[in-house]
């Protein structure tokens, strides 16, 4: 997967009193900062399209009160 060897970084986190030590593999990966930009992209435009739904949701539902 990575050309390059894993980097392994120790996070220590205190969880009840005790101090727990994870290891993560860090890849210097070209594949992976691409995949987190195109989860970016997506997160971002989905986000926009809720947002420019929410006036003509309430515009739609506005029409419907008057018409009563």
């Amino acid at each position: 997967m990575c050309d390059t060897l894993p980097k392994k970084v120790s996070i220590a986190a205190l969880r009840k009193g005790k101090n727990h030590v994870f290891s993560l593999e860090l890849c210097q990966n070209r594949q992976l900062y691409v995949t987190s930009k195109q989860c970016f992209i997506l997160l971002f435009l989905a986000s926009n399209i809720c947002l420019l739904s929410i006036p003509f949701f309430y515009s739609h539902r506005g029409e419907k009160n008057r018409d009563i």
